[in-house]
């Protein structure tokens, strides 16, 4: 308290003194009514206040291998949220993905946090008795390639390395504790538009070397994943199996507990025996690390799904089958960790992106055919 507003008060009170003394001669009123003034009353004296009882958090959902890549659950009102997360749990997943962006955390400097949207969402997610995937990815302006500004259209690579595992290990101290359980090290970092401005596995490899002890110290019992890679032929990416490949010549095998994968194979089923659809892709990252020494990792389907609108959309009969074969397959190999199908809604109706369209359930809430496909396919 300053100063000059200690003299106020002092004269605040000296002034309503005899307000005071003259209302001793009153009746006290019955309990419960306030005496209201015209000029201002004294500050009544405290009373005993009830300590507020937190919210209950519901039993965890059984854990099991399925989710939902969600990452708009946490820009979504506290409404709307819980809204989705109901209709989730209703479909019988027990994971939820999402971003913890370090140019949202860490906008300005390496000192100073705001975990505000993310406080919310994951309170949320963790309330309702989800278990939490937790990406951390997209260096901020400071500690970017100079000139590169993280944004939806560009994400950008770290060039302080060692800042992004401070962050990483404040992630994990913050949010161990409500629910996060595992840690996706980027997203898919073998693409230009997520790691810009070039993709380099070697430096990816120097993350996790940082990142890996940094993340166990707070939290030994979190398992670590490699960012899921996305097969694609745009310019300056690097195929799933050649940045795998890379990753392990680079020294990054003891830095992982399991590889992220997002095997996105539409308009082909998952099945289909041609090289270039992420499925496949997958079955050669496996084939990579088993000749390393780790056929004992996991590989994590952080991302799968096909998406039924923009400009190569799929019909929906045929999402139905993807999401069938996709979690009959899964199930198929011993070696697959949980499968987080992107997304539980489409996020509009219109628009040019095929990401609009990815859902199980259409914007207006009503299922497409893939949603009876998911739900009987993970039983």
């Amino acid at each position: 308290m300053t100063r000059s507003r200690k003299s106020y008060l002092a004269a605040f009170i000296l002034a309503e003194l005899g307000v005071i003394v003259g209302e001793l001669f009153f009746a006290i009123p019955p309990a419960g009514h306030s005496v209201h003034h015209k000029t201002i009353s004294p500050t009544p004296a405290p009373t005993a206040v009830a300590k507020s009882t937190p919210t209950p958090i519901p039993a965890p959902i059984p854990l099991n291998n399925y989710g939902f890549s969600a990452n708009e659950l946490v820009w979504k009102s506290a409404k709307l949220r819980a809204a989705q997360l109901a209709g989730m749990k209703a479909v019988g997943v027990s994971r939820v993905r999402i971003d913890i962006q370090w140019y949202v955390v860490q906008p300005f400097n390496a000192d100073t946090y705001d975990w505000s949207v993310y406080d919310q969402a994951i309170d949320a997610i963790h309330q309702q008795g989800f278990s939490t995937l937790a990406i951390l990815d997209y260096a901020p302006e400071w500690a970017a390639a100079p000139g590169c500004r993280s944004n939806i259209n560009r994400k950008c690579a770290p060039v302080n390395l060692p800042a992004f595992a401070t962050f990483a290990a404040a992630a994990a101290a913050r949010y161990s504790s409500r629910g996060v359980t595992s840690w996706e090290i980027w997203n898919e970092s073998n693409t230009p538009k997520f790691w810009y401005p070039k993709v380099d596995a070697t430096i990816y490899a120097n993350l996790l070397r940082l990142t890996y002890p940094a993340i166990k110290r707070v939290d030994p019992a979190a398992t670590i994943i490699t960012g899921g890679l996305t097969s694609t032929s745009a310019p300056g990416s690097i195929s799933p199996p050649d940045y795998i490949a890379a990753l392990y010549a680079a020294g990054g095998q003891p830095y992982f507990d399991a590889l992220g994968v997002h095997p996105y194979s539409y308009p082909a089923l998952p099945s289909s025996s041609s090289r270039m659809t992420g499925w496949t892709q997958m079955l050669r990252i496996r084939d990579i690390a088993v000749a390393h020494g780790d056929a004992t990792k996991k590989i994590w389907i952080t991302e799968v799904g096909a998406t039924t609108g923009g400009p190569h959309p799929v019909r929906e009969s045929l999402q139905a089958q993807i999401a069938e074969e996709a979690v009959r397959l899964r199930n198929s190999y011993n070696w697959s960790g949980p499968l987080f199908w992107y997304d539980y809604q489409d996020l509009g109706t219109g628009g040019s992106g095929g990401e609009n369209f990815m859902g199980l359930v259409r914007a207006n809430g009503s299922q497409k055919p893939a949603y009876a496909s998911f739900v009987g396919a993970i039983k």
